[in-house]
């Protein structure tokens, strides 16, 4: 009997990618069950704003490590590949915010951030360390908002023995 190779982490990211169909509220087959999408149905006549995301339930994460309490806050570190993936499915999305963290090595010119396969100007998006993304900007035409970080390069910040990118936490949205 043959053994057979786990895939790696940026494969499945390349998988995803490529069987991810556009413009509508589903993903690749083999992501489906292991995706934590929002259900906003019960919410549907109500209008909320600055709605606080959950980065452990409300998204697909595809190139991260696992959520952590930092000082009572949820944050998630980008890595181990230097492609990251955010996707979340939610409708009538005026805009995303969230806190971004550079660890010594890297600064806001190693990343890219694509929303929707649409490229953001980092330098104009982020102030103060919270990055605002108005997505009527982006032209999104369905309920999927993919947010995707291409980092040049991934940094070890000692005693942590992982490759590390960028750390997000506190994300909300704005209804419209």
């Amino acid at each position: 009997m043959s053994e057979q190779k786990k895939p790696s982490l940026q494969s499945l990211i390349d998988a995803y990618e490529n069987n991810t169909p556009r413009g509508n509220n589903g993903g690749g087959d083999q992501f489906k069950k292991s995706s934590h999408l929002i259900d906003l149905k019960p919410y549907e006549n109500v209008r909320r704003t600055n709605r606080i995301l959950d980065l452990a339930h409300d998204f697909v994460a595809l190139g991260w490590h696992s959520c952590e309490n930092h000082r009572g806050t949820q944050v998630r570190w980008s890595g181990p590949v230097n492609v990251s993936i955010l996707e979340m499915s939610m409708a009538n999305v005026e805009s995303i915010d969230f806190d971004i963290a550079f660890p010594i090595g890297l600064s806001i010119d190693d990343v890219e951030l694509f929303v929707n396969g649409h490229a953001v100007d980092l330098d104009k998006s982020i102030e103060k360390g919270r990055c605002v993304l108005k997505l009527d900007e982006y032209q999104i035409e369905s309920n999927i908002i993919r947010l995707k970080f291409n980092l040049k390069k991934l940094v070890q910040v000692l005693p942590d023995k992982r490759l590390l990118g960028i750390c997000v936490s506190a994300f909300t949205v704005d209804m419209k």
